[in-house]
């Protein structure tokens, strides 16, 4: 569902991927199934949802079984290779932590949240599952803007550059 008011689903197209049963001999899900996405190549990709350009608010969330996690791998997105709207990666130098980018220009890599706290493999196995929430509030105070929880935890983090006060309008990235 989204904020647009005709409760759209986002459905997409698997790369890659495999899905897996809840329970299954090649890894349990937490739900009734599951897409593995185990390479830089595997990806779900979806056109370009307009609901996003010029968000003053959001919540993502997902389910991550990180058993490995490589630096800058990107988990949730509205981006193609000229544009970045939204970005929620594992951090460039500590794929332990998560790295949020809301972009206000085509451009903007250099405003972002990174967590100092998350540990996302720690005591990986195929049952570590982890619940990710990362929350946008274009109204809050600069350094509030993006808070992200791992199992209902907030995290710690801090703020490089100055999160926008609105996403970027009018993308076209995927």
């Amino acid at each position: 569902a989204n904020n647009s008011g005709t409760d759209d689903t986002l459905d997409g197209t698997a790369t890659g991927t495999t899905w897996r049963l809840e329970n299954s001999t090649s890894g349990g899900c937490k739900v009734n199934g599951c897409i593995n996405i185990d390479t830089a190549t595997d990806d779900i990709t979806n056109t370009d949802p307009a609901f996003f350009d010029s968000l003053t608010g959001m919540t993502a969330s997902f389910w991550l079984n990180p058993q490995t996690l490589a630096t800058t791998h990107a988990i949730v997105s509205k981006s193609n290779t000229s544009q970045e709207t939204f970005l929620i990666q594992t951090d460039a130098t500590n794929s332990d932590e998560i790295r949020v980018y809301i972009a206000d220009t085509v451009t903007d890599t250099a405003n972002y949240f990174t967590t100092n706290n998350a540990n996302l493999t720690a005591a990986a196995t195929s049952a570590n599952w982890q619940h990710i929430a990362v929350v946008y509030d274009a109204t809050a105070a600069t350094g509030s803007r993006v808070k992200v929880y791992k199992n209902g935890s907030h995290l710690d983090g801090s703020v490089t550059g100055t999160l926008p006060t609105a996403g970027l309008t009018a993308s076209t990235a995927n």
